[in-house]
């Protein structure tokens, strides 16, 4: 399914998160790729030229804000071939960490202090509820496989 979409948080007026265009739509796979659950739910029975609005709250998308997530880590955390990138560690800068399992997780810093980092490990659109209202460009079917 190829579309074209407009995010706004919490309702068509809100803040614009994001916004997909004919150079750039948005092309996925329907029900084969993980994605919020009641935007695909928005697009069920769509065909090129229908239009679609959903507002999605912030329990059902990426959920609350947690404060619990908003940690602080040693410096030494930073630590990448002996050394730590001052440059690196900037408040608002994203960087990669891994958690216990080996999961990566997105963290962004929100202070440098002279021993730790404060860092929102929060999903970017933790606590946001999103208005998505876009129009579907292409639907197109996946071969049939024989499973014979």
């Amino acid at each position: 399914m190829v579309l074209n979409y407009r995010l706004t948080e919490n309702n068509p007026e809100g803040e614009l998160l994001e916004e997909t265009n004919d150079e750039e739509p948005f092309e996925f796979i329907y029900k084969m790729e993980p994605l919020l659950e009641d935007f695909e739910n928005a697009l069920e029975g769509k065909s090129a030229g229908d239009v679609f609005e959903v507002t999605i709250p912030h329990e059902k998308a990426y959920g609350p804000f947690d404060d619990e997530n908003v940690v602080e880590l040693p410096k030494s955390t930073f630590i990448v071939d002996g050394e730590i990138d001052d440059e690196l560690l900037e408040e608002g800068e994203v960087l990669p960490l891994k958690d216990d399992e080996g999961n990566e997780i997105m963290g962004v810093i929100i202070e440098v202090l002279k021993n730790h980092v404060v860092m929102d490990l929060n999903h970017p659109l933790a606590g946001v509820d999103l208005h998505f209202k876009g129009e579907i460009i292409k639907v197109s079917h996946p071969p049939h496989q024989d499973l014979n």
